[in-house]
């Protein structure tokens, strides 16, 4: 028999194994386990800045950098891609960057919408506020409304990557530049933040209102409301020249290959040396200017107000060709190639060739048209005023010319009576002879308003020159001929409003006699 001793060190040696062997077993079983941490959930809307941007280069209103209002591409609107209706109107004008259209609402919705699959790939939703045009950069979307708030979100999906906000209202679409994105407000406060964290690098007070903004190189080109246009350095908010036009302005500033082009509320167009800010020239243009700029192959477009566009050399200032539409225009005229694009507050758009102004392609809409049109190089995308998006597809341009024989009945004279007619669907031609020299003056001398199409063609179509005639803006062009020449004179109208109306050319010499 066991003792009672012997029994109770068995009893111990027993719990002594086992509480080894339940030691053991825990032991084993914590090595295969992860270390237990707090379970914090990463929020969605707050992801911190990427490591580095996806995508080089930037897009912004007009194009971006120095709204140029200029994009790649060739043809004019033809057939219909799609349409699609946001259900408010658009805030400003919608902007293109890589294989994105990016679209913010007066009803404070940002959308994304890709030009590869044509579908909408993220919305946000800010609330009702209103917007400047979105700026992208990298792959970062900036939205800003007008009470300061700016949002940057992740292009990839749209989640935020960073809020900040400045005080006062914001009038001009932000620009970018090497490590800088810069914000103006109606108090003349110009901040330049650092695009990856929202983090405020300078500040600088200007004079008035800012209205634009430009990236040239390593300036920004600044105009305000008041008629001041500022160079400033982009790194650090230095000034480098001022220069006071003395005229209010509305619209952006445009900079290009060392020039600044302004444009403003007289009716005035004025090219700035960008190094210096001296004045190379100013022209005078019919009506006030509410929309920016174009600028392409050495010409630069404006329009106006009095729905009057103007074609002038970057170099000389020189008028090269002046269209006169109809309704107002309130957007800045759009250069795709070879062509520039007129939009109207009564929905039309209006095409015409940017080297001569030769009308290449109309079309009409129901509603008014006061956003800017925007480009991917194979389509057009137009905003309508309540909130419709229409992309036309870029079609081949029409020839523009037809060779055409006329007799002597259809001649006009030199210093001889007017040709009177109405202007009707078919184009009136007429043929002229030149009997010396030199410069000839065409006129329509009905003093009618209604705006008429003159273009003088050589024999096998190719354009001369063309202008737009109408009494109370401009009612006579000059062209020069060679003794012998013999050209034609095509007279149509403007537009089908005006059919039935009476035309009166004459042609004169003005060169020594």
């Amino acid at each position: 028999m066991f003792s009672t001793a012997c029994l109770y060190r068995e009893f111990l040696r027993a719990i002594s194994i086992l509480l080894v062997a339940c030691l053991f077993l825990i032991v084993a079983a914590c090595g295969d386990r992860e270390p237990i941490v707090e379970d914090k959930p990463v929020p969605v809307l707050d992801e911190g800045p990427s490591v580095s941007p996806v995508r080089a280069g930037s897009s912004g209103f007009r194009g971006g950098d120095g709204r140029l209002g200029a994009y790649a591409g060739t043809g004019v609107p033809g057939d219909t891609s799609w349409t699609t209706a946001f259900g408010a109107p658009v805030a400003e004008s919608p902007v293109v960057f890589h294989d994105g259209l990016y679209v913010v609402t007066i009803d404070g919705v940002a959308r994304k919408l890709s030009l590869v699959q044509d579908r909408i790939e993220w919305t946000r939703e800010f609330g009702d506020s209103s917007f400047v045009a979105p700026t992208v950069l990298g792959d970062t979307v900036y939205v800003v409304a007008h009470d300061g708030n700016i949002t940057a979100l992740h292009d990839r999906d749209g989640s935020l990557r960073w809020n900040a906000r400045i005080e006062g209202r914001v009038t001009a679409s932000p620009a970018v530049t090497d490590g800088v994105i810069l914000f103006g407000a109606r108090s003349g406060v110009l901040t330049g933040f650092d695009p990856n964290t929202g983090d405020v690098l300078w500040e600088r007070t200007l004079s008035g209102a800012l209205t634009g903004i430009a990236t040239i190189d390593d300036l920004l080109v600044v105009a305000t409301e008041s008629g001041r246009v500022y160079a400033i350095v982009a790194a650090n908010g230095s000034p480098v020249w001022e220069h006071d036009l003395e005229r209010a302005i509305k619209a952006a500033v445009t900079a290009h290959h060392g020039t600044v082009f302004v444009v403003t509320m007289a009716g005035s167009l004025h090219a700035l040396d960008v190094s210096s800010g001296i004045e190379n020239w100013r022209h005078e243009t019919i009506g006030p200017i509410y929309g920016g700029a174009a600028v392409g192959d050495g010409i630069v477009i404006v329009a106006t107000l009095a729905g009057v566009a103007h074609a002038i050399a970057v170099e000389t200032g020189a008028e090269l060709w002046r269209m006169v539409g109809r309704g107002e225009y309130v957007a800045g005229p759009v250069i795709i190639g070879t062509t520039v694009l007129f939009t109207s507050t009564d929905g039309t758009i209006v095409v015409h060739q940017l080297a001569d102004g030769a009308r290449a392609r109309r079309v009409e809409h129901a509603g008014a048209i006061t956003n800017d049109v925007v480009s991917d190089s194979s389509r057009v995308f137009v905003v309508l005023s309540g909130g419709e998006m229409v992309a036309y597809t870029l079609q081949d341009e029409p020839q523009v010319g037809v060779a055409v024989e006329l007799d002597d009945h259809d001649r006009i004279r030199v210093d001889g009576p007017p040709r009177r007619g109405r202007l009707s669907t078919d184009p009136v031609r007429l043929l002229l002879v030149a009997d010396r020299s030199g410069p000839y003056l065409i006129t329509n001398d009905n003093h009618d308003e209604a705006p008429t199409v003159v273009t003088v063609e050589d024999q096998s179509g190719a354009v001369i020159a063309r202008n737009f005639l109408r009494f109370d803006y401009l009612d006579s062009f000059s062209v020069e001929l060679v003794a012998g020449e013999t050209v034609l004179i095509v007279v149509q109208p403007m537009n089908n409003d005006v059919l039935g109306s009476e035309f009166a050319l004459e042609v004169s010499y003005v060169g020594d006699r």
